[in-house]
């Protein structure tokens, strides 16, 4: 998103993914600035490629992003 905190208030709202419809109060977990939309696509396709443990570890901080595949 270009305004994450305007998207995080529409999903707080019930106006954003309808799978977070009813699912109480939400947590922004994880943010970062990826450069222009193209960039931005390509990080949150390698980031929903990884591994659960994979994903809390970089929400926690102790792992990085995902490099890209060369």
């Amino acid at each position: 998103s270009t305004d994450v905190a305007r998207r995080f208030n529409e999903h707080q709202n019930n106006r954003g993914a309808r799978r977070l419809k009813g699912k109480g109060p939400l947590e922004l977990a994880f943010s970062c600035e990826a450069g222009d939309r193209s960039s931005a696509l390509r990080l949150e396709y390698r980031i929903k490629k990884l591994s659960k443990p994979e994903k809390e570890a970089l929400v926690s901080g102790q792992r990085g992003l995902p490099l890209p595949e060369a």
